[in-house]
């Protein structure tokens, strides 16, 4: 196994504020699919 760039690349490097928002997006997309979710502050 082996992480795929194409998928990240474009997001380094990213601002710590931008990554804080992101968390706190995917961690909502994530339990509004019905998924559990801790953290995702």
């Amino acid at each position: 196994m082996r992480l795929l760039p194409e998928f990240y690349a474009h997001l380094n490097p990213m601002p710590f504020e931008a990554a804080v928002q992101m968390e706190k997006d995917l961690a909502e997309d994530l339990r509004r699919a019905g998924c559990t979710v801790t953290g995702g502050h």
